[in-house]
């Protein structure tokens, strides 16, 4: 499942200061248990409530939906959302819990392991978030945020030898995509170095996507605006002009919009 799919971690949204906790307040449901026909319902509800930063309610919603849902995505859906509502209520210890219960579901799923990454981090389990962000790798070996994340962590944590073994991963698959970038054949390949190369933080790598913002193929055109978006357009002084004259002369909207996107977008991972 690609990393677009797990659309829910965007309700985290703002609203990290909010600690109220669960009270009475939760929408009435009927006196049967939920059926697999009221999960659909229960997690649209759960969006709903955790959308509009009634957490409790979300709470009661989300965990109906994981014990009513028999469809898996649905499932592990719900179970996403319940993670993300403990969260913002800082019940750190029940939000992993509901993130370990999507990894069980989605085990293929490298986003699946960065949320109960964050998730950990935020409940100070760092040798155990450490663990996830292998699990990010061995799944997406170019995820190449995931590189830097772990090899920070392990530092943090006094594992200075794992740190550099870490670094050095992250820095051959960094120049292989830069690589394939400026050399592939394929259009496809050459996006797909691009969108790997949005993981980086470095100004060498953003300057390497600027010069491909010249590619005859429109999808290269738009991964590069995109990885751009996400390293950060002020990570180098020649970064947002770049952006800025290609915005003026590019024929293609769906490349225009994917400009007007970085320009906007706040980027730095």
């Amino acid at each position: 499942m690609k990393r677009a799919a797990i659309a829910i971690a965007a309700l985290v949204a703002a609203g990290a200061g909010c600690k109220q906790k669960p009270s009475s307040l939760a929408p009435s449901v009927p006196s049967r248990a939920p059926s697999a026909a009221d999960a659909r319902v229960l997690y649209d509800q759960g969006k709903n409530d955790l959308e509009n930063k009634r957490i409790s309610e979300a709470v009661t919603s989300f965990t109906k939906a994981t014990e009513a849902a028999t469809d898996p995505d649905l499932r592990a859906n719900a179970w996403l959302g319940l993670g993300a509502a403990y969260g913002e209520l800082g019940d750190h210890t029940h939000a992993v819990a509901a993130y370990e219960q999507v990894t069980v579901l989605r085990p293929d799923d490298p986003d699946a392991w960065r949320v109960l990454a964050e998730g950990l981090a935020a409940a100070g389990k760092r040798d155990r978030q450490a663990a996830a962000l292998e699990h990010v790798i061995a799944i997406d070996p170019d995820d190449l945020s995931a590189y830097l994340d772990l090899a920070g962590l392990d530092v943090a944590i006094g594992k200075a030898d794992a740190s550099k073994d870490v670094y050095l991963r992250y820095e051959a698959r960094r120049r292989d995509a830069v690589v394939q970038l400026g050399k592939a054949k394929d259009p496809e390949a050459r996006a797909a170095a691009a969108s790997a190369l949005g993981g980086a933080r470095d100004a060498g790598t953003a300057r390497a996507l600027v010069l491909a913002l010249t590619d005859k193929d429109a999808g290269v055109r738009i991964a590069c605006a995109e990885a751009l978006g996400r390293i950060g357009v002020d990570i180098d002084p020649d970064v947002r002009p770049a952006l800025q004259a290609l915005l003026k002369k590019e024929p293609d909207e769906k490349v225009r919009n994917a400009v007007g996107d970085a320009l906007s977008s706040s980027g730095g991972h």
